[in-house]
């Protein structure tokens, strides 16, 4: 496999299960090493060169699912008597990015995601969490946003909710990649199309 991807594209991944999307996710993310050949990073808009636990922001059912069980593993309800441990809210959990108030405060209100702000994350739907995650990879201002299947598990309403803030995403120079099984659900927006088979 040889690819190349460019500053301001908008790449969709498509392909069945077992095509190889994930471990070409992991490849990029640094969690897997090429077996042979190698991958080469650019630099930012502002010249650094790119990292990618800084530089590529991630948004996927797992990612979901890792911080649903982190604040299990950390919930004291069960050890003492009438607590109700609200855990990570929505709101501590995009404070982590580190951004400016103001600016939490507007992804807030431009993901919908102001009245639950208080809320812990494991007491909101699928849908507010995936639309969570989306407004902390923005806030993180990567150079690259990385959606795996963003779309899955969610209903009807909630997928139009959530293809609409993707589509805000593609904006500027920021590259986006959105990994997806069905070459059918692709939101607007995207500028290429890489299609895998068996890696």
């Amino acid at each position: 496999l040889c690819w190349q991807m460019d500053r301001g594209q908008h790449w969709a991944i498509v392909g069945g299960n077992g095509s190889g999307k994930t471990a070409l996710l992991a490849l990029l993310l640094g969690g897997i090493t090429p077996s042979s050949g190698g991958i080469h990073y650019g630099t930012t808009h502002d010249k650094k060169r790119l990292e990618p636990e800084r530089d590529i922001a991630q948004v996927s059912q797992e990612l979901a699912k890792e911080l649903i069980d982190a604040d299990i593993r950390h919930d004291i309800s069960d050890v003492c008597e009438n607590a109700i441990d609200e855990g990570t809210t929505i709101g501590a959990l995009l404070q982590q990015t580190q951004a400016p108030q103001h600016d939490i405060d507007a992804a807030l209100e431009q993901f919908g995601l102001a009245a639950f702000a208080a809320r812990g994350v494991r007491f909101v739907s699928t849908g507010q969490l995936r639309r969570t995650l989306l407004a902390r990879a923005l806030l993180k201002k990567p150079a690259i946003i990385a959606l795996d299947n963003p779309l899955d598990g969610l209903d009807h309403e909630s997928r139009l909710a959530v293809n609409d803030l993707i589509r805000q995403l593609m904006t500027g120079d920021r590259t986006t990649l959105f990994f997806s099984r069905h070459r059918l659900a692709l939101p607007d927006g995207i500028t290429h199309v890489l299609e895998l088979d068996n890696c």
